[in-house]
């Protein structure tokens, strides 16, 4: 009304009336939405959501449904990719919940098209073979000396955790009771409800020993913070995370153990072999290599015996 010359404020709501299909602001009929996409998930889950909100609600940027534009959208992804932040993080953590929302105000008629239909987000699916530690790596981790008995507490829940392939939520939830006569492990993941099982191997036991049946549990933020100066103390220069924990268990199950594919998509609490491949089914260059010398050796041994 200002660039045209025409400043009416008795204008304004109807105006504004004629900008928004729904008389709630945008960011309102997101929050209202959690409150149903939430209902029975796991913790984990709310906090992601309630995460997104705060970032939404922070950038300011989409208040009305008249603010959901291709433009928008396109300045979201610039403002996230200032942070440095990997495009599968931005899709997976942020434009993911938007579009989400995005189809459900379209669902119920409060908005008319999806900007995500036009625009092409880079999701660059992240190979979780990226975010693991290598045996060596993990070896030496498990053997550095630690400073302080809290980052020994923290390196040991790490080792169990990979020793089970348990992510996080369900490491939090574990509980030695559901431990059989065999050593078997079985219970229903807390993020998906799928159920997984495991054999608690030697040093996962040794670890509850160690703390007489007692995880040393903190929370996951402080663990993912104590777990970077674990990996300054064992010399290894990357950024871990207790999720690393679970991909480096997976892959060494794949690598150094020979373990066949779906019993890793059981240990894991995956719904079929696809999703387990789709993360571990790329094996490490050293697998590969012992795996064609196995052959050289073989294909000599038969070579000389027929000669």
């Amino acid at each position: 009304m200002v660039e045209s010359g025409n400043l009416n404020l008795d204008e304004i709501p109807r105006r504004m009336e004629e900008l928004t299909t729904d008389k709630r602001l945008f960011y309102d009929f997101c929050v209202e939405r959690t409150k149903v996409r939430i209902y029975g998930k796991s913790k984990d889950t709310a906090e992601r959501y309630d995460r997104f909100l705060k970032w939404l609600k922070d950038w300011g940027k989409i208040i009305y449904f008249s603010d959901v534009t291709d433009k928008k959208i396109i300045s979201m992804d610039e403002e996230l990719a200032k942070t440095g932040m990997k495009p599968y993080s931005k899709w997976n953590n942020y434009h993911r919940f938007l579009n989400s929302f995005i189809l459900d105000a379209i669902e119920e008629g409060c908005l008319k098209r999806n900007p995500y239909k036009w625009i092409q987000i880079n999701k660059e699916k992240n190979n979780g073979l990226k975010k693991h530690l290598t045996p060596e790596e993990f070896n030496r981790l498990r053997k550095a000396e630690m400073p302080t008995q809290s980052l020994e507490r923290v390196r040991d829940l790490f080792v169990f955790q990979t020793y089970t392939c348990l992510s996080y939520v369900d490491l939090e939830s574990f509980d030695t009771s559901q431990i059989n006569k065999t050593g078997v492990y079985t219970a229903k993941r807390g993020k998906t409800g799928v159920e997984f099982t495991f054999y608690v191997m030697k040093p996962a036991r040794d670890i509850l020993i160690k703390y007489d049946g007692k995880l040393p549990l903190i929370s996951n933020e402080k663990y993912n913070d104590y777990l970077k100066l674990v990996a300054q103390a064992a010399k290894i220069d990357k950024p871990v995370t207790s999720h690393w924990a679970r991909h480096t268990g997976a892959t060494l199950l794949l690598n150094d153990g020979g373990v066949d594919m779906e019993i890793i998509a059981r240990i894991l609490g995956h719904t079929s072999t696809r999703q387990t491949r789709d993360t571990y089914a790329k094996l490490l260059d050293t697998t590969v290599a012992t795996a064609m010398k196995g052959l050289e050796k073989r294909i000599c041994k038969t070579s000389k015996t027929k000669t």
